[in-house]
Parts: structure tokens; C-alpha cells; sequence
């Protein structure tokens, strides 16, 4: 027989016959946690911050004093920059005798851009018919 088969119900009450009224059910006051009633704090309430088992975690850090505190500023003249480095390339250094290490040429150097128009300028998609 399938579950419809069975009679739960008679004359609108819910059971059966030696059911005397419907179950009832109930749950019991919620107990106390013994932990709620401890007043030493708990992990959690403390900041650590950026410490560790190590010691701190932050970056070492200074202040330095401003320049006016001793310390003359430098004097207004030219830098190393601002003189032309001579080469011993070719044996001129004023101040060295080196021999030259390549032989002093005359003709013009070509530049990389040269050699992208040796054969001729190159043609445009215009060019083209």
C-alpha cells in the first residue's frame, strides 16, 4: 500500500486512535557557557600592532637636520659635467700620451638611417598601380 492508502486523520483530529491529543514538542532554556563567565581577557582582545615573536615589524627610520643646521652650501661653480671629456681614441689628450688605438679617418661617418635608403627612397602604396 502507498502512504495515501493509510488513515492519519479521524474526524479532522490528526493521529491515531490511541493517540489521546497531537505531540507537542519544547526546547529547554539555553544553557550558560562557563567561558562567558571569565574576566581574564581572551585571545583576541589584545592589539598587536605590528609586533611579532621576533621583535617589531616596521622599517628602521632617521630624521636628519636641514641643511642649515652647520652645513655650508656648496660653492656656485661648473661640475664635472660641464666640461668636454677628451678621448684618447685617436692619441689628442692634452694631458696623456697615448698612442691612437685606430686609424684617424677623414670621410664621414654614416649614420644608421643611411642605410635605409641605399637602394633609393623607398615607395609609398600610391606608388604602386
Amino acid at each position: 500500500p502507498a502512504p495515501h492508502d493509510y488513515k492519519t486523520t479521524a474526524d479532522g483530529v490528526f493521529g491515531h486512535v490511541g493517540q489521546s491529543k497531537a505531540p507537542q514538542f519544547s526546547c529547554r532554556a539555553k544553557i550558560q557557557d562557563p567561558a562567558d563567565k571569565e574576566v581574564r581577557p581572551g585571545a583576541t582582545a589584545y592589539s598587536l600592532g605590528k609586533a611579532c615573536r621576533t621583535g617589531s615589524m616596521e622599517t628602521p627610520s632617521w630624521t636628519m637636520a636641514p641643511r642649515g643646521a652647520g652645513i655650508p652650501k656648496p660653492p656656485q661653480q661648473p661640475g664635472p659635467g660641464e666640461y668636454a671629456q677628451p678621448s684618447t681614441l685617436y692619441g689628442s689628450h692634452p694631458q696623456l700620451p697615448v698612442p691612437g688605438r685606430v686609424p684617424k679617418t677623414t670621410q664621414k661617418r654614416s649614420s644608421p638611417s643611411d642605410a635605409l635608403t641605399i637602394g633609393g627612397p623607398t615607395p609609398a602604396p600610391h606608388d604602386y598601380k
